[in-house]
């Protein structure tokens, strides 16, 4: 491996011979000598000879931030780096580099940015096949998943004795330290990268796990020794600075003031000055712990050894190498468990003891659920038979969903509801009336009343059915209270169904209004014509109607694209609804084409207000992104009832022959066709 000196500027690819004098020959690709606090540094080396059939360059990590380039080309980027060559914290992940071909035996170069305490690569660096490589993640991490699943396993078992023992705040402490080794394990492990490729959210994971452990041992101290000397209660107080730093790690983190990576040697550090105070704490008082926790107290020390030996790993104490620091989890784990079976043998003692003074009662309580069988063989019958119609029910609903129609789903009602409770003492009667309410006076067979209203947008509503439970001496009060509960919801249920059927059919019928431009659509322009033909007919006036379409708008959208397509779109309308008089209605009658609608108005003055619009829009620039992208041009047709059209109903027909004529005649023009 060679190294240039420290520099954020990229090395002269064609410097040559490979060991210029410009790079300096180094053993190992981690913390160069003469650093000096520079934070950028560039490595090379040559890529093996070999045969490979998918080859990667795997690198255990790298601190920090990484680009890889061959042969000139940038062929990976671990982090994003700015201007200055520096960047963001991203995580300490391992790297998977895809090799091109024909890469043997030529040289590849790594730019590195780091103010971490570390600088450049870090662990094993090798070329392997890509699926040797996953199965030797899978196979060096296989030990680290047990011990994670046998801790988080040990958390669960201790919270579950913090919930039936008398010290409770113990096995609180003792499930916070299992799954905080848990965390560690499984976000330091490299299979969790398999599971889901997110280096940021493991190393969080791992952090806030790590920075937990001394929380949980200190507080669980205190929690013992805290009575039997006053010199216990610093115990506290190392608890309360380790929460204060996890969370001041945390938020600066988080709120990037502070890279999480710089927080690990501040701890290391003071993890290290913990574990001298409890020593010192501890050692004098041990006679005061009880066995199971003098065992606890072994187990972390020896726990802690672990993670010191991994600590000096990681700040280049000790050389380089997989340090099983899981195996302390482990240990510490297997204590836990010792002690939860001794505890558990404690409790089943207890138990046994427990259980003969309960056979007695036992014995008194059981005439009483003698009495009770029958009526719970009844409920268990009515559950299945509930469980049966619920699934009924949601069919019954889902199908209803697929109406579009009100009408439609009334008449399905009807032939599924009688259907849906049998064999329920219930009956059905429907309301053939919609606009009055069903009369809710019962029969006399009858002891409760369901309804099943629709609900309109107008917040009216009507009862289209009523349910009613038949009196019968076979059932209990609690089996009629199941049986009401059951039908209740499923009136609910179809009532909510129904009206949502009811309001998408009332705003099918309202919608009127263009969502891109704000005018009126064409279905508001279909009932306008015909209103405002039958009033012009009606009172002799005169009715004009202008078609335009914006000329070449293809090409227009195939230049700028559609979102300056919907800009024009947009332009034009605001261009209508300022040109016209405010008793004329422009409506968007589809694509790239309006209309216009203009009662009492004669051929002449549509023709003098299209021309004129004509001028507007030509002088109207488009505006997309802050900036002006050019103008459009129109086409108008225009047709006039009675001076150009002998019936109002043709004014649709002839306008749009005459927009024809415009186009035909060169476009951006106004022509109006007199038939007459």
């Amino acid at each position: 491996m060679i190294l240039p000196l420290m520099s954020m500027e990229r090395p002269l690819w064609s410097q040559e011979p490979f060991n210029s004098p410009e790079w300096q020959s180094i053993d190992f690709p981690s913390n160069p000598p003469e650093r000096k606090g520079q934070t950028n540094v560039w490595y090379k080396t040559l890529l093996p000879q070999g045969q490979w059939t998918d080859p990667v360059l795997y690198i255990y990590s790298v601190d920090l931030l990484v680009q890889v380039y061959f042969d000139g080309n940038k062929i990976y980027e671990f982090g994003q780096f700015d201007e200055t060559g520096r960047g963001a914290f991203a995580g300490w992940p391992w790297h998977s580099i895809k090799l091109p071909e024909g890469f043997q035996g030529k040289p590849i170069y790594f730019r590195i940015f780091s103010d971490y305490s570390d600088i450049g690569l870090w662990g094993e660096v090798k070329v392997m096949e890509k699926p040797d490589l996953i199965l030797f993640i899978l196979s060096s991490s296989l030990k680290e998943r047990i011990i994670f699943a046998f801790c988080v396993l040990i958390g669960i078992l201790a919270f579950i004795f913090s919930l039936f023992q008398s010290h409770k705040q113990t096995y609180l402490y003792l499930t916070l330290f299992s799954f905080a080794s848990a965390g560690m394990i499984i976000g330091e492990s490299q299979a969790s990268q398999l599971i889901y490729n997110a280096p940021m959210l493991w190393r969080y994971l791992a952090a806030t796990s790590y920075f937990t452990l001394p929380i949980a041992i200190s507080g669980l101290l205190y929690y013992w020794l805290a009575n039997t000397s006053p010199a216990f209660r610093m115990l506290k107080w190392i608890r309360n600075v380790h929460i204060v730093f996890l969370v001041v790690a945390l938020g600066l983190s988080l709120t990037e003031i502070i890279r999480l990576a710089h927080f690990y040697p501040v701890f290391d550090a003071l993890f290290v000055l913990t574990l001298i105070s409890m020593l010192v704490l501890i050692v004098p008082q041990h006679t005061k712990l009880d066995t199971t926790q003098k065992l606890i107290v072994c187990a972390y020390a020896v726990y802690s050894v672990f993670l010191l030996i991994d600590m000096a790993v990681a700040h280049g104490l000790i050389a380089w190498w997989r340090f099983p620091v899981s195996v302390g989890a482990l240990l510490f784990s297997m204590t836990l468990v010792v002690i939860s079976i001794v505890h558990f043998n404690q409790t089943q003692k207890a138990l046994v003891d427990l259980t003969l003074s309960l056979e007695q009662k036992v014995i008194e309580r059981t005439e009483k659920i003698q009495r009770y069988a029958l009526r719970e063989k009844e409920r268990a019958r009515l559950l299945a038979l509930e469980n049966k119609k619920m699934r009924a029910l949601e069919q019954l609903v889902e199908q209803l969903h697929k109406c579009t129609e009100l009408q439609e789903a009334l008449q399905l009602l009807f032939k599924r509801l009688p259907a849906l409770l049998k064999p329920l003492p219930a009956t059905v009667r429907f309301n053939s009336v919609r606009d009055r309410m069903l009369p809710s006076t019962l029969t006399p067979q009858s002891i409760l009343s369901f309804s099943i209203k629709v609900d309109d947008a107008t917040d009216k509503s009507y009862v289209c059915a009523v349910i009613e439970i038949d009196e019968s001496p076979l059932i209990h009060d609690d089996t009629i209270n199941a049986i009401s509960l059951f039908i209740s919801r499923a009136a609910d249920r179809i009532g909510i169904t129904l009206s949502s059927i009811k309001l998408q059919e009332e705003l099918q019928q309202l919608s009127y209004e263009d969502a891109l431009t704000g005018l009126k659509n064409r279905r508001f322009f279909d009932e306008l014509l015909k209103r405002e033909s039958m009033v012009a007919l009606r009172q002799g006036t005169p009715l004009s109607l202008l078609i335009c379409d914006i000329d070449h708008f293809k090409q227009f959208n195939d230049r700028f694209g559609h979102e300056a397509g919907d800009m024009a779109l947009k332009t034009l309308a605001e261009c209508l609804l300022t040109h016209f008089r405010e008793t004329d209605i422009s409506c968007r009658y589809g694509g790239e084409e309006f209309v216009v609608v203009m009662p009492a108005a004669s051929n002449e003055h549509a023709v003098r207000r299209a021309q004129q619009l004509i001028l507007d829009v030509e002088k109207t620039p488009i505006e997309y992104l802050g900036q002006s992208i050019g103008t459009i041009t129109l086409s108008i047709g225009i047709a006039t009832w009675p001076e150009t059209v002998d019936s109002p109903s043709l004014l649709l027909k002839h306008a749009d022959t005459a927009l024809y004529q415009a186009k035909q005649k060169g476009r951006n023009r106004v022509e109006h066709e007199i038939c007459l």
